[in-house]
């Protein structure tokens, strides 16, 4: 997946998931500011935090 295509994916989540960036920080673990950067895309998004994030999500989507 390509830099661009992260940032889209993350986006995406973000809003489908309607999750804060403050959120996607708490749930994999990183700094809010990282997360900015990440939906920026001023920095690279790790391949394991994407996938990381869209497994809780789907967790947290199939618990409610």
């Amino acid at each position: 997946m390509t830099h661009k295509e992260k940032v889209e994916r993350l986006k995406s989540l973000m809003q489908e998931h309607q999750v804060s960036a403050k959120e996607v920080a708490s749930l994999v673990r990183r700094a809010y500011g990282t997360v900015l950067n990440w939906r920026c895309g001023s920095q690279e998004i790790p391949e394991h935090h994407l996938e990381l994030l869209e497994f809780k999500l789907r967790l947290d989507h199939e618990s409610n």
